[in-house]
């Protein structure tokens, strides 16, 4: 059995994402309906985040444990691959349908780069045309233009939210960094300081003390 997910941004609980769709399989499974061996599962998501920061990764289950451990009792690990152009080959080549969705992706970048939200539409439909010129998945472009517009616009809408949010809470989080290393450094507190670089649970404690956050 293997399950594929599809995500815009890279998703910290994608691990438990993947164990809600394998126990609904197993329940079919289970429940007679669906007959058939459970060998060589495999569970994936591709991923076309923007920042395009990694080639690919693994996420497990229990990094979303409250109470971290490295020996867990139950353990699920999901594959992340990246699949922006340039990324993961080996994957897009075996799939032409993904590797020609991402040129359609990269060419709505392309031509809305450094440019206003108004003229979102107009560039994704400019990507469609050229698109449907070069045989880039044609049919379906063909088919479900209207569609494809609506949805492309409001997933790269939402990307840019992302975007945004993350700059600002980058900006936050080092303006509250530099507050809390400032009066630990005042009151002398050299081993503190150097500690909170390397434990965020002792970091927020710390943060939340001094009155920061």
């Amino acid at each position: 059995m293997s399950i594929y997910e599809h995500q815009s941004t890279v998703c910290p609980n994608m691990a438990l994402r993947s164990l809600i769709y394998f126990v609904a399989v197993i329940k079919e499974r289970i429940s007679g309906r669906h007959n058939g061996s459970s060998d060589n599962d495999e569970n994936s998501t591709v991923v076309r985040d923007g920042r395009n920061l990694y080639g690919k990764m693994t996420q497990y289950l229990s990094d979303s444990f409250e109470q971290k451990t490295d020996d867990p009792e139950l353990e699920l690990k999901c594959k992340v691959y990246n699949i922006n152009y340039g990324k993961n080959r080996a994957i897009m080549e075996k799939c032409r349908w993904l590797d020609e969705y991402m040129m359609f992706v990269d060419k709505v970048r392309e031509y809305h780069r450094s440019k206003d939200e108004d003229d979102l539409e107009a560039d994704i439909n400019k990507a469609i045309d050229y698109c449907i010129e070069n045989d880039v998945l044609k049919e379906f472009l063909l088919e479900r233009r209207g569609e494809v517009t609506k949805v492309m616009a409001l997933d790269y809408t939402f990307d840019k939210q992302l975007e945004m949010e993350r700059a600002d809470a980058w900006k936050e989080g080092r303006v509250a960094m530099s507050k809390l290393m400032n009066k630990l450094l005042d009151d002398g507190n050299i081993e503190e300081a150097r500690r909170v670089t390397e434990d965020a649970e002792y970091c927020e404690r710390l943060m939340k003390e001094y009155g920061i956050i």
